[in-house]
């Protein structure tokens, strides 16, 4: 006996039929869609980090320079104290006002006070270290990473001499983005013929005033990408 089944029911299977591929396809193009989202977050973070390190690299590499150029200085002025170079109305290597205030100053007593010294071997210091960071700062070697470096140095000479740089560098993968830098040179000690760094500086020759990345160029209110603040 002959048993017909009903239509209705080949009707509902090809119906579920579509009806999954249906989901399946949405489904599908979601996942493709939160893929391309995930690549584009990945190439994202990737392109920051890139720019982040070559730029923290830059930074790395002018502050090493300027340990190397300050650490000759600090010899030198160790020399021009052991050979009592303040006693002298000339010196080379320092400029000729400085050594003349140093010169003036030794001569009001005839055995040199430990203030006296380390005033001396200061003021020595900063010369030293001025003239050497304007002749021996390798501005070309500072850009082998970065498109474009600036550096900016401030010095004052005397019983108040001081030694600021501000240093700042453009991202050669990115020129919206660059970094500055501002370093001051601490004050030496002098004392026992040997030339030191008090612990307020924690035995560094530098301190670090500023450093910053920018995600702008020219705009210095945008959100650095960190502010240099361990929080």
């Amino acid at each position: 006996m002959r048993v017909n089944k009903p239509r209705g029911r080949r009707g509902a299977t090809s119906v579920l039929i579509v009806f999954m591929m249906i989901v399946l396809v949405t489904l599908g193009a979601f996942c493709v869609s939160a893929a391309n989202v995930n690549l584009k977050l990945c190439q994202k973070a990737l392109s920051w980090n890139q720019v982040f390190y070559e730029l923290d690299g830059a930074g790395e590499r002018f502050k090493a320079e300027i340990d190397y150029i300050l650490a000759a200085a600090e010899r030198a002025a160790l020399d021009y104290m052991l050979s009592g170079g303040y006693a002298k109305p000339n010196y080379t290597g320092i400029s000729h006002e400085v050594q003349s205030k140093i010169y003036e100053m030794s001569r009001t007593s005839h055995t040199p006070t430990d203030d006296f010294l380390n005033i001396a071997a200061g003021m020595a210091y900063f010369s030293l270290a001025g003239e050497m960071l304007q002749d021996k700062i390798d501005i070309d070697r500072l850009k082998s990473t970065a498109e474009e470096s600036g550096l900016f140095l401030d010095k004052s000479e005397g019983l108040a001499a001081g030694i600021r740089l501000e240093y700042s560098a453009v991202s050669a993968l990115n020129p919206d983005c660059r970094i500055t830098i501002g370093l001051s040179v601490n004050e030496p000690c002098y004392k026992d013929g040997a030339i030191a760094f008090d612990s307020g500086s924690r035995g560094k020759r530098y301190a670090v005033s500023g450093w910053k990345q920018w995600q702008t160029q020219t705009d210095n209110s945008e959100i650095p990408y960190w502010d240099g603040i361990i929080r």
